[in-house]
C-alpha cells in the first residue's frame, strides 16, 4: 500500500504493486497516474506490465525515477552466449551485446570447455573500439541452476551439446566459423578474425535492437 504518514509533505513516495495491477494509470487502488514511458529509460517495459510482483517503484509526478534495490537486479534480462571454448566467437559476441544492450541485460559467456581469451580476438575487437580484455574464460559449468531469458549458442559443437536451462531461457543458435582455425599468413588470419568479428557484430546488433 501507499504510506499516509507525513504525505502531504513529501512530493515522492512508494508504490508496491499488485500482480492483478499491470495498468499505467492504476497502481494503487484510490490513487491514479499517468506514467510518462518515455521517461522510464531502463525500468522500461518491465514496470508495464512485466515488473514482478512486490517490486517498489518510487514516483514522482508522472516520473519513475527509481526502483528499490533490492529489486533492481531483476529488471535486467539474462543472457549466456556459448560455444566450444569461450575464446573467441563467444566472447566477441558477449562484448558486442554488452555494448549494444547497455544496462538493458547482463550478459555471460561459456564454453563447454574453457581454452582461455584469444589474443587475436581481444585484438579484432580493440580494432572495432570493444574491449575485452578484461572478460574471462568460463566453463558452462559455472552457471547451470542459473535463470536467463536467452541462451546464444555460437557454433554447431555447443549448440549440440548444450544442457537444459531452468525457466523460460529460450535458445537460438547462429553458427559462426572458427577463426582460431584460420591458416596462412598474419595477414590472413588477421582478416579471418576481422570477417568473422564483422558477421557476429551485425548478428549481436540486429538481435539486440529486436530486443
Amino acid at each position: 500500500g501507499v504510506p499516509q504518514k507525513n504525505f502531504a509533505q513529501r512530493s515522492f513516495f512508494w508504490v508496491r504493486l499488485s500482480p492483478r495491477r499491470n495498468s499505467a494509470q492504476s497502481f494503487t487502488r484510490g490513487i491514479s497516474f499517468n506514467i510518462d514511458a518515455s521517461r522510464l529509460n531502463n525500468i522500461h517495459p518491465f514496470v508495464i506490465p512485466g515488473l514482478k510482483s512486490g517490486a517498489a517503484v518510487l514516483l514522482h509526478g508522472s516520473a519513475v525515477l527509481g526502483v528499490h534495490p533490492s529489486k533492481k537486479q531483476s529488471l535486467k534480462m539474462n543472457i549466456l552466449i556459448l560455444c566450444t571454448g569461450n575464446s573467441c566467437r563467444s566472447q566477441m559476441a558477449d562484448g558486442y551485446f554488452r555494448h549494444f544492450l547497455g544496462n538493458k541485460a547482463s550478459v555471460f559467456s561459456a564454453g563447454l570447455e574453457a581454452h582461455g581469451l584469444n589474443p587475436r580476438a581481444v585484438a579484432t575487437m580493440k580494432e572495432d573500439g570493444i574491449d575485452i580484455s578484461h572478460h574471462t574464460s568460463d566453463v558452462l559449468d559455472t552457471y547451470l541452476g542459473q535463470e536467463f531469458e536467452y541462451v546464444l549458442t555460437v557454433c554447431d559443437n555447443a549448440n549440440e551439446h548444450c544442457p537444459y536451462f531452468p525457466g523460460k531461457a529460450q535458445r537460438i543458435h547462429h553458427s559462426f566459423p572458427d577463426p582460431a582455425k584460420a591458416t596462412g599468413s598474419e595477414e590472413e588470419i588477421r582478416e579471418a578474425f576481422r570477417l568473422v568479428r564483422n558477421q557476429i557484430r551485425a548478428w549481436a546488433q540486429e538481435f539486440s535492437h529486436s530486443l
